[in-house]
């Protein structure tokens, strides 16, 4: 199986019977790592080819497997067909992502035009979904090998396709590509080139930056948790900024808490940066004559100078270049013209130019019209001639400019461009955890050693939230575990796909954390490095939070049924603070029935009654007690004695 079939929403299926028994070794070495992600991840140190989420689908195929082959034997159809239903979920989720991104692939202008002039587009499309339903059917039935051949004809007609759309593009596009994708390789670039171009950012980041990669280009998008490798949404960003000469974050994000007030100073100081550099980097690009790409290990030689002299069959651009003429190489590097020669034959070319200045390390004439002939064909050179370009690297650099951007936005700059808000707690040096592995902690079992038990982590946390929106937000939450997987895997994406807030902070207790929220204030809550999902979260309760909490520590006391905190004069502890919230939140829930509030001399006691338990709030300051008993919701009824 091609390893072009390996990518973010798929699943690897070309396991060798070594790496099959390398997988064994490490589950029995490993076995006693009671959390599974932890546990992936150290066996994928030993299976470099493999991904977290190839060695998690097939553990979990594997486990399936041979709980069929016992279930075949020791219980009844009933029980088989809960296995079934569960493989088929997973594959279901395939081949939605798949179809989805081969839908983005025929909406797009190029592939209507090749339908236009009756390319076979359409039918590699229509081709793939067939193979697609016939794949899932063979998951039903547990015919996995069967689906090797559908994988690997799916694997060449997306191939084709690719190279199709390729074919298509005019051919003063391939050397003028569009100013997003010049500022994503400069980006890439400069971060790939830290150190030459003085870049202020630790090498950990920048990795973090340009780690990832994908099989298929999804339409660019601002919305959501960015998508790897993150140096594509940054140079979205920064393409953004410089158009409208001022800081633009990747989107409009919605104010859920109060940020920090210095970046609005800092953001000012960005856009003065952004509109003096940016115009620098503009400029430069602007001064090219022609652009061209260069092959490895060619241009690294290139761009340290030992390669001086670029041949290729000429074109009818290549007239434009004089001495003092700018060349772009790669959408990255600017190079001056220093000479340009024309000849009939690259035999003759080497003849007249040096071998190793053309070629390093070539040194005879045959062996650089060898090297050249697998650059171009002998056709070609027949037809148009070859040209020599005598080049040398220019001083002024477009990368100069964008390290200069990077490194004053440092940190927290690259931060708020990628789409994270800032608050107290915040962690300045993070980079968000990649969708792959949001979605992989979300779909663990939540109690794998009970047999029959598929209920996942992400679904568990949702049956207990189900109930607390008065506006039904999160829906019903019924039928079986795959039921109820695929109707919370359904909440999560849309989180994932739509949010508008996103940070990475410290929250007691459960330390660094990433989480994040949609319009409405729901949200979702991950570690910080997404290998475990913490929870959903309902939405802030800003005002009392703001005004009853950090302002005054006037609530010491807190009960849920018969367990109560003692009085204290202290600050407020983050766990009063959950307490209070937790009171807001249950006075909220559908099945609240009323509030009581009884005043004394010295405190006010809130009880809110629900259908299956008392909670009780002490408040010791009355001007904070309305407050509360205002942000109460408007239905319920309130009983103040």
């Amino acid at each position: 199986m091609s390893s072009a079939m390996k990518h973010q929403t798929g699943i690897a299926l070309n396991w060798s019977f070594q790496e099959i028994a390398i997988l064994d070794n490490c589950l029995i070495k490993y076995a006693s790592e009671p959390n599974l992600v932890k546990r992936y991840l150290k066996i994928k140190l030993e299976l470099e080819d493999k991904t977290v989420r190839d060695i998690a689908m097939f553990c979990r195929w594997k486990h399936n497997k041979e709980s069929n082959r016992k279930r075949r034997k020791e219980e009844d159809n009933g029980s088989r067909r809960l296995s079934v239903v569960d493989n088929k979920e997973i594959i279901d989720m395939v081949v939605a992502s798949s179809n989805s991104n081969l839908d983005v692939i025929a909406q797009s202008p190029l592939v209507l035009r090749e339908q236009q002039h009756g390319v076979v587009t359409n039918e590699l499309i229509e081709q793939n979904k067939q193979m697609f339903s016939e794949i899932t059917a063979n998951f039903t039935t547990l015919k996995l090998i069967d689906n090797l051949t559908f994988f690997s004809k799916i694997g060449e007609n997306i191939r084709k396709l690719l190279s199709d759309l390729n074919k298509n593009v005019p051919e003063t596009m391939k050397y003028m590509p569009p100013l997003p994708e010049k500022l994503k390789e400069m980006v890439r670039f400069t971060l790939e080139n830290r150190e030459e171009f003085g870049l202020e950012l630790t090498g950990d980041f920048c990795s973090g930056l340009l780690s990832g990669d994908s099989l298929l280009l999804s339409e660019e998008v601002f919305a959501g948790v960015p998508e790897y490798p993150l140096y594509k949404r940054l140079a979205l960003s920064l393409l953004k900024s410089i158009g409208s000469g001022c800081f633009c974050e990747s989107f409009e994000k919605i104010s859920m808490v109060e940020e920090l007030i210095w970046l609005n100073e800092r953001e000012d100081e960005w856009s003065k940066m952004i509109i003096q550099k940016g115009s620098q980097l503009v400029n430069a690009l602007k001064d090219r004559a022609c652009e061209f790409q260069v092959q490895e290990p060619l241009f690294s030689l290139m761009k340290d100078g030992i390669k001086t002299v670029e041949a290729r069959c000429f074109e009818a651009e290549y007239d434009r270049l004089r001495r003092g003429s700018m060349v772009m190489v790669h959408k990255c590097l600017m190079f001056e013209v220093m000479e340009v020669h024309q000849y009939p034959s690259i035999y003759e070319l080497l003849k007249a130019e040096s071998p190793e200045k053309v070629f390093p390390g070539i040194e005879t004439v045959e062996e650089g019209t060898q090297m050249f002939r697998k650059l171009y064909h002998v056709d070609q050179e027949k037809i148009n001639g070859v040209v020599a370009i005598h080049l040398t690297k220019s001083v002024s650099q477009p990368c100069v400019a964008l390290a200069h951007i990077l490194s004053g936005l440092s940190y927290i700059g690259v931060q708020r461009l990628l789409g994270l808000s800032h608050t107290i707690g915040s962690i300045f040096h993070a980079l968000p955890p990649p969708r792959s592995m949001l979605l992989a902690s979300f779909m663990l079992p939540y109690k794998p050693q009970i047999k029959g038990c598929t209920l996942t982590h992400g679904a568990r946390a949702l049956a207990k939230h189900v109930g607390r929106s008065s506006d039904r937000f999160w829906g019903v939450l019924h039928g079986t575990d795959s039921d109820k997987n695929r109707f919370a895997m359904d909440i999560i994406n849309r989180f994932i796909s739509h949010c508008c807030w996103m940070n990475m902070h410290i929250v007691p207790p459960h330390g660094e954390v990433f989480e994040i929220r949609v319009a409405q204030g729901y949200g979702a809550r991950w570690s910080r490095d997404g290998t475990k999902f913490i929870g959903f979260l309902e939405p802030y309760i800003e005002d009392v939070l703001r005004e009853s909490l950090y302002i005054s520590p006037t609530v010491v006391s807190c009960s849920l049924c018969r367990r109560r905190l003692a009085s204290t004069t202290d600050p407020i502890m983050p766990k009063q603070i959950h307490e209070i919230k937790d009171f807001l939140l249950t006075a909220r829930r559908k099945d609240a029935r009323s509030v009581k509030i009884k005043r004394s001399k010295d405190l006010v006691k809130f009880k809110v009654r629900c259908s299956r338990y008392l909670y009780t709030l002490c408040v010791f300051d009355k001007e904070k007690a309305d407050k509360l008993k205002q942000s109460l919701p408007p239905g319920l009824s309130v009983q103040d004695l």
